[in-house]
Formats: structure tokens, C-alpha cells, sequence
């Protein structure tokens, strides 16, 4: 018996020493930062918070007309830009075109620098809604996030009623929602409204 449980309990000590060491090198907290996931919660992007990237979101959103009954908004912060950006499409409840406006914002909170306005044609904005409402529920959630390169933040109302998914745009899983966004801006504001990187770093040309 004393032989038997000299060999079980180095065998026990290694193999623990062993998992804490395989934990300690690939900490699966680290994995799931690495994903830059997706934190999502059932409130307006605006709402009142003490997070410090939350509130830099909440500031852009209010610098767009007051959240639609349906529609969308949306706004991004990238890292190394002087600018932010924040985005707002709102359906019209008769079908006419829905209305649109991309806000340019100094990065530092001060006004809006720029303010474009324009339409989407029903048919657009239908096949715009289909992408985006495919796309939002498949989402990976988490409530960690990696904040290097472009957080953003993308809040979906439906019937007045919010939700919103917050991320980094470096997150592969936001590379059709965020090229969707920026394709709809692209055809309809001039050319000047949106920097030419898909990661929204390059200042706007004035």
C-alpha cells in the first residue's frame, strides 16, 4: 500500500503541476479577450453610465436627432483618428425614404464638425434592415472587449424598444455589419463624409 501511494501521489503532483502550468501559459481568459467579443445589453447606446467608452458613445449619440421608433444607430471611435463618427438611419413609417445622417466629430467631445444628411430609397433601406437583422443575432456575447483599433457601438430599435451590441470593429465578426454601414453611407453622402479605411482611422479629407 505504501508503494502504491508513493507512486500516485508525485503522479497526482505532476499532473497537477502540469494543468497549472498549461493555465498559466494559455490562460482562457486571454483566448476569449483576444476574440475582441461582443458585449450586448437592452438599452439605448445613450444611456446614463460611468464606463468611460460608454460614455464617449453615449456623447456621440446624442449628438444625432432623438432615437427613431425603428432604424438604427451607430458610433465609432477610432483609436488614432482626430474624429469620431456617429450614424443614424431611421425608417419612415409610411414607407417614404428613410432618413439619414452621418455626424464627424472631434475626437476630443467638441461640436460636430460635420453633419451630412441624405435618403435611402425603400427598397435600399429594406435590403439594408434584412443584412443587418441577419447578421446581429449570430454575434459571439461576452462582456470582455479589447479596446485597441475601433470600438463602436451599434444600437437597433424596433417598436421603441433598444438593443445594443458594443465591440471593437477589429472583431471579424463585425466586418459585414460595419461594410454594410459604410457601403449605404458611401452611395448616398459625398465623398468626403467617410474616411477611406474600412477601420475608420483615416481622418475624413477636408
Amino acid at each position: 500500500m505504501r508503494k502504491l501511494l508513493g507512486i500516485i501521489v508525485p503522479l497526482a503532483i505532476l499532473v497537477g503541476l502540469t494543468l497549472a502550468a498549461y493555465l498559466l501559459v494559455n490562460d482562457p481568459r486571454e483566448a476569449r479577450d483576444a476574440k475582441a467579443s461582443t458585449a450586448y445589453r437592452t438599452a439605448p447606446i445613450d444611456t446614463p453610465t460611468r464606463d468611460p467608452l460608454r460614455k464617449g458613445q453615449a456623447r456621440l449619440a446624442h449628438t444625432l436627432a432623438p432615437a427613431p421608433l425603428d432604424g438604427l444607430r451607430f458610433v465609432a471611435q477610432p483609436s488614432f483618428s482626430d474624429h469620431a463618427y456617429a450614424f443614424q438611419i431611421a425608417v419612415h413609417a409610411l414607407g417614404a425614404p428613410a432618413k439619414a445622417v452621418l455626424v464627424v466629430t472631434p475626437r476630443d467631445g467638441g461640436r460636430p464638425r460635420e453633419r451630412y444628411r441624405f435618403n435611402v430609397p425603400r427598397q435600399e433601406e429594406r435590403a439594408f434592415f434584412l443584412l443587418v437583422d441577419s447578421l446581429l443575432p449570430k454575434l459571439t456575447r461576452d462582456n470582455g472587449m479589447d479596446v485597441d483599433g475601433t470600438p463602436a457601438a451599434l444600437e437597433r430599435i424596433a417598436g421603441g424598444q433598444s438593443r445594443t451590441w458594443t465591440t471593437n470593429l477589429d472583431n471579424p465578426e463585425w466586418q459585414p455589419i460595419n461594410e454594410a454601414i459604410r457601403t449605404l453611407i458611401r452611395r448616398h453622402a459625398p465623398p468626403e463624409a467617410l474616411p477611406a479605411g474600412s477601420d475608420w482611422h483615416e481622418a475624413a479629407a477636408r
